[in-house]
């Protein structure tokens, strides 16, 4: 469940019930060493995780977001409250809540070379609890430069049906 403070000022939907997630974000300044965190409300209903070509070749969701996780150099300088001035900041965000449908966009970079994704249908992603894959949804790129998209989806008896414009499943 979404939880916001009473002090905040913030509306909490219905949709924010079912896809919201709160984020925890810590940032250490690369001068002084301060450590900061906090912990909001995600803005976007959709967590974005970039596909990167990961040591093995084929990953899993799990692989992309422990890779999502760890710390980045920033590219804007923060202020650090120690430093009084602008300083490079490594940055690590992480889910700090489940959502009870978390809908997952594995991005990827159309001139990077294709990675093989193994989807686990059971997610277990450290510190959340469990989350089961009911729907992937595909996007492809006909010759005439169009998007073309399809869908499996779980169904009765835990079978998958695959759905494609213009075919039965």
């Amino acid at each position: 469940e979404v939880h916001v403070p009473a002090s905040s000022s913030a509306v909490v939907t219905h949709v924010d019930r079912l896809f919201g997630w709160y984020c925890q974000t810590r940032e250490r300044c690369q001068a002084c060493g301060l450590n900061t965190e906090r912990t909001e409300l995600s803005d976007s209903r959709i967590f974005v995780l970039p596909v990167k070509e990961l040591d093995g070749g084929v990953c899993t969701v799990t692989d992309l977001y422990l890779e999502h996780c760890m710390p980045v150099e920033s590219t804007e300088s923060k202020i650090c409250h120690n430093c009084k001035g602008c300083t490079p900041h490594a940055v690590a965000s992480r889910l700090s809540t489940t959502p009870d449908v978390l809908v997952l966009w594995l991005e990827r970079d159309l001139a990077a070379p294709r990675v093989s994704i193994d989807m686990e249908e059971d997610l277990m992603l450290p510190g959340l609890a469990p989350v089961r894959l009911v729907s992937v949804i595909y996007r492809a790129r006909r010759s005439d430069g169009t998007a073309s998209y399809s869908c499996s989806c779980r169904g009765p008896m835990d079978s998958w049906w695959y759905f494609e414009e213009g075919r039965a499943p």
